[in-house]
């Protein structure tokens, strides 16, 4: 699966040049104030700062928010709302859970609204969807990872039954459970959701995945064309706009 989207979180000196619109900024460029997309970004991300610094968020080539590569094939800058550059904040919820799923060895794709936002249509979403590849071994390493980061089944299950293929076909006809919703006391604010059974052939869907680079934590994300085939199977409006939006960027990016 080819790199195709970077996310760096840089400090020091190129943050206050950025900010300055300084040659050490965007090729010397007026640096306009943050978008609402990606202020939205910046949120989902939940990109950390150090204090007295902050941080500038780098878009590689490839493109989460849309518009394109800058010229030349650089980076574009995604700026850190100033708001939050007064104080220090932690890592977010989303990159501790994949910087977990990471050092366990987890096979998962991203779906649902964080992936719709990682492919470049930023908008809001309340929980993290997953599919996850579901061999026995992969499933009970999911859960574990999840559980060390304090998550736990919000349903009345067990979650070490989420390995046991005949316990969650059971969850399917006995309590009619698509995903497997996880709640944290630890991070309240993020739920995740794991598919109760793999929603398109998981290999298949992997081979087609774009990676995420988060700071270097990998994050598989399901291709636009997986994704577009699950908004459309469920068909509320909702998903029917998000995989309109998701076609739209396919065909900007087609164009170049």
């Amino acid at each position: 699966m080819a790199v195709v989207l970077g996310l760096r979180l840089v400090a020091g000196p190129r943050h206050a040049a950025a900010r300055r619109g300084s040659p050490g900024g965007e090729a010397g460029a007026h640096q306009p104030e943050p978008s609402a997309a990606e202020d939205a970004m910046v949120r989902l991300l939940g990109a950390s700062f150090v204090a007295g610094g902050g941080l500038v968020l780098y878009l590689a080539a490839g493109q989460l928010l849309r518009g394109g590569a800058a010229r030349g094939g650089e980076p574009r800058v995604a700026r850190v709302p100033r708001t939050c550059y007064a104080r220090p904040v932690s890592a977010g919820d989303l990159d501790l859970v994949f910087q977990a799923l990471q050092a366990g060895g987890v096979r998962y794709l991203v779906v649902g609204g964080v992936a719709v936002v990682l492919h470049g249509h930023p908008r809001f979403t309340a929980d993290l969807d997953l599919v996850v590849a579901l061999e026995a071994a992969n499933a009970r390493a999911a859960v574990a990872a999840l559980a060390g980061l304090g998550y736990r089944p919000r349903p009345p299950v067990d979650a070490a039954l989420f390995a046991d293929a005949a316990a969650r076909q059971g969850w399917i006809a006995e309590k009619d459970l698509i995903v497997l919703s996880l709640w944290s006391p630890e991070h309240p604010a993020t739920e995740v959701d794991l598919f109760v059974r793999e929603p398109f052939p998981f290999e298949e869907a992997s081979a087609r995945a774009t990676v995420v680079d988060l700071g270097g934590v990998h994050v598989p994300v399901a291709s636009i064309e997986d994704l577009v085939a699950m908004k459309r199977a469920v068909g509320r409006p909702k998903d029917l706009e998000d995989a309109r939006q998701l076609e739209a960027i396919a065909a900007e990016r087609r164009r170049g």
